[in-house]
């Protein structure tokens, strides 16, 4: 399904969200951040420094404790009701089918924001896009906070990113 190994290192991270916030910024400026976690917190957490707001992390996923376990994204942190009446910004790493970022940000309309729009550093050709993304790649893309585990006391290359 990929094509080829995208690797992005801390440096690249820190420049894909300057021009990730420059893109956003021509367009909305947030009240707030919400980070989806695991994958869109680093980002988010940038952009919200970056924006000087506040940011606030949620947790849906088809994962549990890193690995892929259900066929629907699950809740374990829900929304804070601090959005309320606030232009927010919804953050992730990737959008591949764009279902988590649907179903956070349709939870965070319920809650009560203003208006939501959708970030992420990046996208496949196939993919749902969000409002804003940096990169569209058909490789595997390897985050710098993914790319390691410890394994017996030692650093590997992680099990989804080791070449068969």
């Amino acid at each position: 399904m990929h094509k080829g190994r995208y690797e992005i290192s801390w440096e690249k991270l820190g420049s894909m969200c300057k021009e990730l916030a420059l893109k956003v910024y021509k367009e909305f400026q947030p009240e707030c951040v919400i980070g989806i976690s695991k994958g869109g917190l680093p980002v988010a957490t940038v952009l919200s420094s970056i924006f000087r707001v506040d940011l606030y992390p949620v947790r849906l996923s088809y994962r549990k404790m890193d690995i892929g376990t259900f066929s629907s994204p699950q809740w374990s942190v829900a929304p804070t009701s601090k959005v309320k009446g606030k232009k927010v910004l919804l953050v992730d790493d990737i959008s591949i089918s764009g279902e988590t970022l649907r179903i956070v940000k349709e939870k965070i309309l319920w809650i009560g924001a203003n208006e939501v729009k959708t970030a992420t550093l990046s996208i496949h050709t196939h993919s749902k896009k969000p409002d804003f993304y940096i990169l569209e790649t058909d490789a595997l893309i390897i985050h710098p906070w993914d790319k390691w585990i410890v394994k017996d006391g030692k650093f590997e290359l992680h099990p989804e990113y080791q070449e068969e």
